[in-house]
């Protein structure tokens, strides 16, 4: 059950609910993208002398990826806050003023980081795990939701999911 926060007036979502919207997203996007890129790419892609992909391959799946995953997920976040995990748990984006984010920003400040920083050699890879932990905090916040100056509440019973 979400712990809630009364003098704000927001439940917090659980880190349940944010595995749960998080792993619905997930599995979406691998078959919206992975499963396309291995079948047209990975197949027949030239692989580097030590087999390992070219750094320009791995770039481009990732521009490709997030383009995806706007296109998946553009229109739930802009007009409500939401993935299309978050919209099927029932839990959404806000600023800590418990307010709709930006959508600009919430791409520029919440999910780009992460995007990028898995390039960012060495830290790159520890990031996302980092990031996942901070979830364990009393304020729920990770840290693309530090940078990005968002949470993630519980829509509760009178704010139903829009799908």
């Amino acid at each position: 059950m979400a712990d809630e926060n009364k003098d704000d007036g927001y439940t917090l979502a659980t880190p349940g609910d944010r595995f749960l919207a998080a792993l619905a997203d997930g599995f979406l996007a691998g078959l919206v993208t992975l499963l396309p890129l291995y079948y047209f790419a990975l197949a027949d892609f030239p692989k580097m002398s030590d087999g390992s992909l070219p750094a320009s391959f791995l770039l481009g799946t990732h521009i490709f990826s997030f383009l995806f995953f706007l296109i998946m997920h553009g229109y739930l976040l802009k007009k409500y806050g939401q993935t299309i995990g978050k919209n099927i748990v029932g839990i959404k984006i806000v600023t800590v003023a418990n307010q709709l984010p930006d959508f600009k920003y919430l791409i520029l400040l919440r999910y780009l980081p992460l995007w990028t920083a898995v390039f960012i050699p060495i830290i790159g890879g520890l990031f996302p795990t980092v990031d996942i932990l901070f979830i364990f905090r009393k304020d729920r916040r990770c840290i693309h939701d530090l940078i990005a100056g968002t949470m993630v509440v519980d829509i509760g019973a009178n704010d139903p999911p829009p799908l």
